[in-house]
C-alpha cells in the first residue's frame, strides 16, 4: 500500500480582492423599494455583518424587512475569481428557494462593483429575468446597493 500526499497551494489575495475589504464590518441598512410606478416607496431596515474569508471573499449574514413587513434572513458572498477574471458571488435567503449567482466587474475608477444575474421573473410566473446590483463605496462608513431588472427591450429599470 502506498501513501500519496497532496499539498494544495491556497489562492493568495491579489489587487482585485482589496475592494472587498470595503464591505467588511457591521452595517445598519435602510432599504427603499418601489413596487410599481404608481405605488409609494416602502422603507425597511436591517443589519448586515460582513466578514473577510482570508481576504478572498466578503461573507455577509443579514436580516431585513420584506415589502409586506415580514422579516427575512439572507447570506451573500462577493469575491474575485482568479480563474475567470471576474467578480462573482451568490445570494440566498429564507424567503426563496432560488440561489442567485452573480458575475461582474468594477468600474474604471474602482468605486463601483456591477454584478449581474438571472433569476425568477417577479411579474411572469415560470419565467426568468436578468437582474443587476450596483454596489458603490461612498466613504468608509457609507455604501449603496442599487438593484435593477432588465426589460425585454434591454433597458435596465431601478
Amino acid at each position: 500500500m502506498s501513501e500519496t500526499t497532496h499539498e494544495a497551494s491556497a489562492t493568495k489575495p491579489i489587487a482585485e480582492h482589496a475592494w472587498l475589504q470595503h464591505l467588511v464590518g457591521s452595517w445598519k441598512i435602510t432599504t427603499e423599494m418601489k413596487m410599481g410606478p404608481d405605488l409609494p416607496i416602502l422603507t425597511g431596515h436591517g443589519i448586515e455583518e460582513v466578514e473577510s474569508l482570508n481576504g478572498l471573499w466578503a461573507y455577509v449574514k443579514g436580516e431585513g424587512a420584506m415589502p409586506d413587513g415580514g422579516k427575512m434572513r439572507y447570506f451573500m458572498t462577493r469575491g474575485y475569481d482568479v480563474t475567470f477574471k471576474e467578480y462573482r458571488g451568490a445570494w440566498f435567503a429564507d424567503v426563496s428557494s432560488h440561489l442567485w449567482n452573480y458575475f461582474g466587474k468594477l468600474s474604471a475608477d474602482g468605486k463601483v462593483m456591477i454584478l449581474t444575474c438571472e433569476g425568477p421573473d417577479m411579474e411572469k410566473e415560470g419565467e426568468t429575468a436578468m437582474y443587476r446590483d450596483v454596489h458603490e463605496i461612498i466613504d468608509g462608513n457609507t455604501r449603496t446597493m442599487t438593484s435593477m431588472f432588465q426589460l425585454p427591450e434591454g433597458e435596465w429599470v431601478q
